[in-house]
């Protein structure tokens, strides 16, 4: 055998059966973290512009990275029509995850309400977000994503840990709360307006200072962020106690080289 000197350290990875193997019980599970950040400044239909919107994007892009998500995935503008943003929900829900699995979910542009089409709301009004291709023709709204699909999008998501920010008019309940436990926070209640800048909407602005702020410590939970964001704003906060405390940040883990190779087997990833 030839002598390797010392100090040096010689992996070789031939197969999968080598990695077997090779793992001990140091192995740390890659996390599966999904962030998806959708933003609309610019509409087909008559709607004014949001001038800030690509600046909101650009913060939260930045903010996911800080809480620890590597796989995050932007809809800009004309990227996020009502079909686009069906397809990205949907495939998040095809995704395996474990239980310390986070899933983001991030917008901005425009909210807006409708009639509700069911009987399930008191005020008889839906919450809707308005996408690239939503329209008003006729006196109605067409192609926006109502509360209820939103919560039928999110309730098929496998993940124990999603996280909805939403910097838009009348979002307070946009999410309509089904079966899925996830915390919704967002910048105005179902009544009222969300304020916008050209540097970006103050509630998106408080996030991701509140993020900048406890990155150093890598805690922060979503009641944390709220009560920050409500020295300037009157943020909307929901979901169950234990969503509520949890960290947003993930753990301060290094995946081992093991698990990384098995994370991009299952998602087709080639290693070399």
């Amino acid at each position: 055998m030839q002598a390797i000197a010392a100090g040096t350290v010689l992996l070789t990875l031939s197969s999968a059966a080598d990695i077997a193997v090779a793992r001990d019980d140091r192995t740390i599970p890659a996390p599966d973290d999904r962030a998806l950040i959708i933003g609309i400044g610019e509409y087909l239909d008559a709607f004014a512009d949001i001038s800030g919107v690509g600046q909101d994007v650009a913060m939260m892009r930045e903010s996911a990275e800080l809480l620890g998500f590597i796989d995050i995935r932007t809809l800009l503008n004309e990227e996020a029509t009502l079909d686009d943003v069906r397809r990205e929900l949907e495939r998040l829900a095809t995704l395996n995850y474990g239980p310390n699995d986070r899933v983001l979910i991030y917008f901005s542009g425009y909210g807006d309400q409708v009639p509700d089409d069911n009987g399930d709301e008191t005020d008889n009004k839906d919450e809707a977000l308005l996408l690239h291709d939503t329209r008003y023709s006729e006196g109605e709204l067409h192609n926006f994503l109502r509360d209820d699909e939103f919560s039928r999008l999110l309730d098929a998501i496998p993940s124990p840990n999603i996280v909805v920010l939403v910097d838009a008019n009348h979002s307070g309940s946009v999410t309509d709360f089904g079966t899925a436990a996830h915390v919704l926070l967002s910048a105005a209640a179902d009544d009222a307006v969300a304020i916008t800048t050209p540097q970006g909407g103050p509630f998106t602005l408080g996030v991701s200072a509140a993020i900048r702020r406890a990155r150093d410590t890598g805690q922060l939970t979503a009641t944390e962020l709220r009560n920050q964001l409500e020295l300037e704003i009157t943020p909307q906060l929901s979901g169950d106690p234990d969503s509520l405390s949890r960290n947003l940040f993930q753990p301060r883990t290094t995946p081992s080289i093991f698990s990384l190779y098995e994370r991009n087997e299952r998602e087709g990833v080639p290693n070399f």
